[in-house]
């Protein structure tokens, strides 16, 4: 009889799937003194956290400002399992399924305390990989909670991460404490939405989503729009090429309803316009992939952002998530399973926090993609980053 080899088993996995589980407790205040207690244990073990979130903000402050309803930690994977193991001991148990791979797992006591753990992988050179892909140099800030000193999130990467949190008096206070105590700028949307709560007069009502549309070209002139934002076009001959890129679409959908496939087998550029009232703003160029790889059956169902423009609202954060998020649903209408885009790696190299243009470069950074559940692909052979969403769902 010939010898098999037993599979390997991830130790993690083992552990996690023998963890308890728990139902997640009615209702939560993660106070000060259980965060103490947590931390100490894992100082005494040698394990190095980094503390995000709400209790981020207290501990850069050093005092306590509000009640949270849990703790968000970031841990390195290689420590993922001793801590575990105090969390354990001392009654957190896991709150639904969890596999090894997961970015994050949430654990509640029973007692209305939940910890929130954001695991991370690092290479030889120490640069977060996989998991929770903080951006370089985030996680190096150091404040106080209690008598304790700890390691969390430096400040202006703290705010820097609130472009995926609603904008709301709780969020605005930990947004101007921090802008006051380490003098840094106040995001626009942030901003504004204070304004628009404490200025009488003197000041326009805040940009908002809500007042924006995408809309796919259905004529020559919207082609041309399109056309025109997405590229730049010398102004001695603008009305050429506009005349000449319109009269190509017309002809292409002289007799069908326009699409991106169509418009893709005839080379015309395939995207959406943004438009705010009734003018248009801004355009993003993305479209099913072309390959003599892709497998029977699989065609057009892999699509590309190639490019995105914001114009005059290339500052805020929620219309840069508007216009993907619009995207998505305009992909996965049209039969696409994936959606991918090639967007500048702010994990692996530097870049400045406190974004002031979220189409850098025309396309983004990869972290405020996958805020919006954009995963760097894996198992490929590639030259640079490239996140995937999967549409399935």
């Amino acid at each position: 009889m010939s010898e098999i080899n037993p599979p390997e088993v991830n130790p993690l996995q083992s552990v996690l799937d023998e963890f308890p589980r728990r139902k997640p407790s009615p209702a939560h205040d993660m106070d000060q003194e259980e965060v103490m207690r947590v931390l100490e244990l894992a100082e005494i073990a040698s394990i190095p956290l980094v503390v995000a979130g709400g209790w981020a903000v207290d501990a850069l402050l050093g005092w306590q400002t509000r009640s949270h309803a849990d703790l968000d930690i970031a841990i390195n994977r290689l420590y993922l399992l001793r801590f575990l193991g105090i969390l354990s001991r001392i009654g957190y148990g896991l709150i639904g399924s969890a596999q090894a791979d997961d970015k994050s797992f949430v654990l509640d006591n029973g007692a209305g305390h939940q910890i929130e753990i954001h695991a991370y992988t690092r290479d030889d050179k120490g640069r977060i990989t996989s998991g929770t892909r903080y951006p370089s140099n985030s996680l190096t800030g150091q404040g106080k909670i209690g008598h304790l000193k700890v390691s969390c999130i430096a400040p202006e990467w703290l705010i820097d991460s609130y472009t995926d949190k609603e904008i709301n008096p709780k969020t605005l206070q930990d947004i101007k404490y921090l802008s006051n105590l380490f003098r840094l700028p106040i995001p626009i949307e942030f901003q504004e939405y204070d304004d628009s709560i404490y200025l009488q007069s003197g000041r326009a009502r805040p940009v908002l989503p809500a007042d924006f549309q995408v809309v796919a070209p259905k004529t020559g002139d919207d082609y041309a729009d399109l056309v025109f934002l997405l590229g730049e076009v010398d102004p001695q001959i603008a009305a050429e090429v506009r005349q000449n890129e319109a009269a190509r679409f017309e002809k292409v959908f002289m007799q069908s309803e326009p699409n991106p496939y169509g418009a893709a087998d005839y080379d015309l550029r395939t995207g959406l316009l943004l438009k705010h009232q009734k003018d248009i703003v801004g355009a993003i160029e993305l479209g099913p992939v072309r390959s003599m790889l892709t497998e029977e059956g699989e065609e057009g169902k892999t699509w590309q952002i190639k490019q995105i423009r914001l114009g005059q609202y290339s500052e805020y954060a929620r219309i840069f998530q508007y216009l993907i998020q619009e995207a998505i649903k305009w992909a996965k209408a049209n039969g696409a399973t994936k959606l991918r885009v090639a967007p500048l790696d702010d994990v692996a190299t530097s870049r400045q926090a406190m974004l002031q243009k979220y189409d850098e470069a025309f396309i983004g950074y990869a972290t405020k993609y996958e805020q919006l559940g954009f995963e760097p692909i894996r198992g490929e052979t590639l030259q640079r980053l490239v996140l995937v969403k999967h549409l399935l769902d």
